[in-house]
């Protein structure tokens, strides 16, 4: 059976059990979009992903992009580094992850050209409580942001409650599940303003089939996703907008499951990007 692991842990932070799901932000990006239980299973210690680009019309082309992330023994990503491409060079932004010993993200840092943040999180009662945000790229190590979380849990709903220093709330996410624990709808609230984000899931034998995303700022905007699949693994995810396909992406696989490449055709551009996979395993344990 193919393993799909390209994963996104929604709210992990905040209990370990949380619903899996494809990244719905960046296809590709800084932060962990990998299940540790698919990557410690697969003992993977390392996953380099080539990105090539392609114009209709164009040979093939790879510029120096790549995506590469590097995990701990437990399957938890530990470093991840992504080319950044520029007018004259290609520079390098990073992550870099910490956990305690109950297995809970308590730090992260970012690097990107100038900029170093660091991101320290605290517990209580198992639960994400605060968020520090420091800029470590001034001489004095300046707080930006403090962040207070409060959780409240109900039959087949989260609610997710994020508050600034003076602990007045400015977002609100609530999660709403079926009777299965699969994530049915959530939506973002700001504060200010009358902002919002919309996601509505549909599943069909259990499996993402359906996105439907909304959102509200300055317009709305409208975005759905379709799934399809071939036994449980990922063939095609088609994306839709104001009624347009806009991106399709399909999925080729290596002969032990593990995804091979992922070729994704944007429309509107004209053209094809192709990520390469390659691993690095952990070495095998003497008996």
């Amino acid at each position: 059976m193919r393993r799909c692991f390209l994963l996104l842990s929604l709210f992990a932070f905040l209990n370990g059990q949380a619903q899996l799901l494809l990244a719905e932000k960046e296809w590709f990006g800084l932060t962990n979009y990998f299940d540790a239980k698919e990557i410690q299973a697969n003992k993977i210690e390392a996953i380099h992903i080539k990105v090539e680009d392609k114009k209709d019309g164009e040979i093939i082309r790879h510029k120096g992009n790549f995506l590469h992330y590097e995990f701990n023994k437990a399957g938890q990503l530990r470093q991840s580094l992504k080319s950044i491409p520029l007018a004259r060079k290609i520079d390098t932004s990073s992550y870099h992850f910490a956990y305690d010993a109950a297995g809970r993200l308590y730090k992260k840092s970012e690097e990107y050209g100038p900029f170093h943040f660091t991101y320290f999180h605290f517990y209580q009662d198992d639960q994400l409580h605060k968020e520090v945000k420091i800029d470590q790229s001034r001489k004095q190590n300046d707080s930006l942001h403090i962040r207070f979380f409060k959780l409240e849990e109900g039959e087949q709903k989260r609610v997710v409650h994020t508050l600034n220093q003076k602990k007045e709330p400015f977002k609100t996410t609530t999660q709403e599940f079926n009777q299965l624990g699969l994530l049915k709808k959530e939506k973002t609230s700001f504060r200010r303003g009358r902002s919002y984000e919309l996601k509505e899931y549909s599943y069909h034998n259990q499996k993402l089939s359906l996105l439907r995303e909304e959102r509200f700022f300055v317009s709305k905007k409208e975005r759905l996703k379709k799934f399809f699949y071939t036994e449980n693994s990922y063939r095609e995810i088609s994306l839709f907008e104001e009624g347009e396909i806009v991106k399709k992406r399909g999925f080729t696989y290596r002969e032990d499951g593990l995804i091979k490449a992922v070729i994704e055709r944007n429309y509107r551009e004209k053209s094809i990007r192709i990520y390469h996979f390659m691993y690095r395993f952990l070495p095998l344990q003497k008996q």
